[in-house]
């Protein structure tokens, strides 16, 4: 074995062994002593002998090259995460600077355009109505009256800004108190009933249940009005527009606006809830959306703890969908 005394063998086996002391047979008194001897000592003393004589201890050398591997890895990896983080860290706050600049002036932009559009609309109103004189040629009249509808339709869009604006800012602030849902409903059906019954669509709305809730009346009715008039906007003549306002399997509140309208492509239905998209491209209807409309609905739904969600098939129609938390409705 090449004089190698101190080899140690350390590991487990499926053998198992006690030890023990051999004593000749002729040799009876030691046998006796040897006997009182091992009587006369504890456990404990045994066991101690026990290991002194047959005791094997394994020392565990510590390979400290790979520990300094493992340590140099792991420092580069934490390195590493903390200068993505920063980066990533330092877009954000980039991004949300430009966004902040962005809605700040359309913000501005907006107040400043509101002021000379509300006198445009002001005068040709008063034209409209002779006010300053009859006006007896019909041409001037029609001009009149497309300023007049240019101008509301203007005014919606920079509605639509300064709330798209204020939302995303996070200054939208919800100012809460208890109202009844059927209600909001009636007054935004009101708001869009003139411009339906010049394309004679019915707006049918028949309350299945009085629901109090508890929530932002004008942020609701807002979103109310914009999906009433974008349902008005796409469906044809002579279409049907259907409201209800229902309670889901869990008890949460769902409020549903569908029309018989162009639809929305499938493709597109994930597109129009992002601002300035607009979901009928290459279809025909008389008055093209801003593509503020729907995004607004999205984002005061998720305001109030809720979702939306917009359902449609081509040459159908489109079903848009509230769902509010049922923890907000009150007896």
């Amino acid at each position: 074995m090449g004089n190698l005394s101190n080899i140690t063998v350390v590991g487990e086996t499926e053998y198992n062994s006690e030890n023990a002391l051999g004593i000749r047979k002729d040799l009876l008194l030691l046998t006796s002593a040897m006997q009182k001897a091992m009587a006369s000592i504890t456990l404990e003393e045994k066991s101690a002998i026990s290991m002194k004589w047959i005791g094997l201890r394994a020392t565990n050398i510590v390979n400290y090259n790979l520990v300094w591997q493992i340590l140099a890895v792991a420092s580069i990896i934490i390195i590493v995460f903390a200068y993505w983080n920063h980066k990533l860290k330092k877009s954000q706050q980039e991004a949300y600077a430009a966004n902040l600049a962005k809605s700040t002036f359309l913000a501005n932009m907006s107040h400043e355009i509101r002021t000379p559009l509300n006198a445009i609309m002001g005068f040709s109103d008063a034209m409209l109505e002779d006010l300053g004189g009859p006006v007896t040629n019909p041409k001037h009249r029609e001009y009149l009256t497309d300023i007049k509808n240019s101008g509301e339709h203007l005014s919606s869009v920079i509605k639509d800004i300064l709330d798209l604006s204020k939302i995303v800012a996070g200054k939208w602030q919800l100012h809460e108190q208890k109202f009844n849902l059927d209600e909001c409903m009636y007054q935004s059906i009101r708001m869009v009933l003139p411009k339906a019954k010049i394309k004679n669509i019915p707006i049918t709305f028949n309350p299945e249940y009085k629901i109090d809730f508890f929530g932002d009346q004008h942020g609701i009715g807002r979103a109310l009005i914009n999906l009433l008039s974008n349902a008005v906007r796409i469906t044809p003549e002579n279409g049907s527009i259907t409201c209800e306002i229902t309670s889901t399997s869990n008890g949460n509140i769902s409020i549903n606006i569908c029309d018989t309208g162009l639809g929305i492509p499938e493709e597109r239905l994930e597109d129009v809830l992002k601002p300035f998209e607009q979901g009928h491209q290459g279809y025909e209807i008389n008055e093209e959306g801003t593509g503020l409309g729907l995004p607004i609905v999205k984002y005061l739904a998720e305001l109030h703890g809720g979702k939306f969600i917009l359902t449609s098939k081509i040459n159908t129609g489109t079903t848009a969908t509230i769902i509010l938390p049922k923890d907000r409705i009150r007896s």
